[in-house]
């Protein structure tokens, strides 16, 4: 065989191949899309309806979570009056300067 020949059956292969993928590209995303839809649709179900945890499993997580979400009064305290006193500050009545080099008075 010459290699002309040769080059002519892999161009009319790849054009073969060329035409079906132009005739069925659509198709063959839709059956990904689909595929895909319907592998989160599982994992969506498996996680919801499907989740099963053991008593000792469910308590280590409570316990994890309270040991985490303990509140510190004193720090709260601290927020709570640094929010009061910003909000005393911001309803103070606006007193326009007349002369920015005096020294204000009180």
């Amino acid at each position: 065989m010459q290699i002309g020949t040769i080059v002519k059956k892999i161009k009319k292969i790849l054009n073969k191949i060329n035409r079906f993928w132009f005739d069925h590209y659509g198709l063959f995303f839709l059956l990904i899309f689909i595929s895909v839809s319907l592998f989160g649709a599982y994992l969506l179900y498996k996680n919801i309806y499907l989740s099963d945890w053991s008593d000792e499993k469910k308590q280590e997580y409570i316990s994890s979570k309270q040991s985490v979400t303990t509140l510190k009064k004193d720090q709260f305290d601290q927020v709570i009056q640094s929010i009061n006193r910003r909000h005393g500050f911001s309803e103070r009545r606006f007193e326009p300067i007349n002369n920015i080099f005096e020294l204000p008075q009180q």
